[in-house]
Formats: C-alpha cells, structure tokens, sequence
C-alpha cells in the first residue's frame, strides 16, 4: 500500500496521509524492486505519465542481453515523505504481519513477474488491479499505520505540480540499477588505481 501527504496543512496538523494506491501480489515470486536515488531526472512513474515510464530500465541480467528480466508490470516513483506497506495475514491465525517503509529522498520502484496472469477479458492483471479486499486484520493494521504521524522527512513535489517536468528527463543506463551489469574493466581499474609514474 502507498501512502502519501498530498496537502500540506494535514501534514503540519500531523493528521493522516492518502492512500495513493494499493498493490496486490498475483502470483508467487513477485519482485518489488526499491532503487534510491538524488535526483528526480533520473526517476519515472506509470500513473503520472512521465517519459521513458514504460521503458523496462533492466530488461535483461546480463551485459551479453540474452538472460531477460521477470516482465516489467509496474513502474513508479516514490518521494520523500512516502510510505510504502507491505501487509500479509496468515490464513489460519489470522495474524497480521506488516512491515513499513519509509522514504527519505527520490525512490524508483520497479514491480516484476515472471508469471504473469491475465484477467478473463485477456488483459494483464498488474499490482494495481485487486481481486480480493484487505482482510479486517489487515484493516486494522492500516489504521494503525495511518495514525502513526507525519514522516521524518518529506518533499515539496506533491505540493507544487510545477515541479513533475523534471522527472523521467534523465533516463539511466541499467548498469545504475544493477551493478553488476557495468564494465568490469572500470571496476579493475577503480580497484588497483592510477597507475606508477615512471622515471
């Protein structure tokens, strides 16, 4: 679940942030990716219709290109301020497991399957379609998440729509998000330094 302060006076009255969205699991193996990053450039979201947002920013594993990437289902940025709740209840105990995150500065999530599933009508079931309503447990924890109190830290964008041109203008390479997809004769040279000057 994404959580956000939209107006600023219910953010300095301490009262409860809006649900943004709510995001639903579809199938086993799912992957919520969390990349933090300093510059709003360099940050896309789906729902706010920023440049390059549909573009999968690690299509694939490998330098070579031949491993691709779990399918690219949803793509947004966070701001600082944002909340992010992942809530799961035990279908036995109905216990409610939660955990929260909190963003301190720009935020690309990234939401990937490999199993994707479709919806009778033959469209892709993304995160933000939910077939199944928050349990009351569930519910319950919200509420108390909501009435926590304001972030440690957060952004002036929500605020000021004038702002929203800069993101997405900078798209990066996938080597920014997966290192491991950089030149590995940078990093041997980054590691053994300059080299000996000669006589």
């Amino acid at each position: 679940m994404w959580l956000r302060y939209t107006d600023q006076l219910t953010l300095l009255a301490s009262g409860k942030p809006s649900i943004v969205d709510i995001w639903e699991v579809h199938s086993e193996g799912d992957v919520l990716e969390l990349h933090g990053s300093a510059s709003a450039e360099h940050v896309a979201g789906f729902s706010d219709g920023d440049p390059d947002s549909y573009e999968d920013p690690v299509p694939y594993l490998n330098r070579a290109s031949t491993a691709p990437n779990g399918h690219l289902m949803s793509r947004e940025r966070l701001l600082a301020g944002d909340r992010l709740v992942w809530l799961s209840v035990d279908e036995q105990t109905e216990e409610c497991t939660s955990v929260v995150f909190e963003v301190a500065d720009y935020c690309q999530t990234v939401y990937r399957t490999w199993n994707p599933r479709f919806l009778p009508e033959g469209f892709p079931l993304f995160p933000g379609f939910t077939v199944s309503l928050p349990s009351p447990p569930a519910q319950e924890r919200l509420q108390e998440i909501l009435d926590s109190g304001p972030p440690r830290s957060w952004s002036v964008e929500p605020f000021d729509s004038s702002l929203s041109q800069r993101f997405g203008t900078q798209p990066q390479p996938p080597a920014r998000w997966l290192p491991q997809l950089g030149d590995r004769r940078s990093k041997s040279r980054r590691k053994s330094g300059p080299p000996s000057p000669t006589a």
